[in-house]
């Protein structure tokens, strides 16, 4: 563990390391709100219309980016269908 941690501070790319462990926990912490938080019939309409729209813009410029975004919202709606599904059958 103490090599690593030395071979890791040695390497220019701790700047870079620590910016993306930083923004892959606050993009946890945005899905999770994102996930967990109900929303009326109203506003659930909203944001499902928002989603595919955006799909729609995004899927026109094809590259690895436009692939990955489109997994990321796919991941957000299936992750919040299911924690809803979960959360309306099981009575927590």
């Amino acid at each position: 563990m103490a090599s690593y941690l030395t071979r890791l501070a040695g390497s220019r790319s701790t700047g870079q390391s620590l910016v993306l462990a930083v923004l892959v926990i606050a993009g946890v912490f945005l899905l999770g709100i994102v996930v967990i938080t109900p929303l009326d019939l109203v506003s659930q309409a909203l944001f499902a219309a928002l989603t595919i729209i955006a799909m729609l813009i995004i899927k026109g410029h094809p590259s690895r980016g436009v692939t990955l975004a489109l997994i990321t919202l796919s991941i957000v709606v299936s992750t919040r269908y299911i924690w809803w599904r979960l959360t309306a059958t099981m009575q927590f």
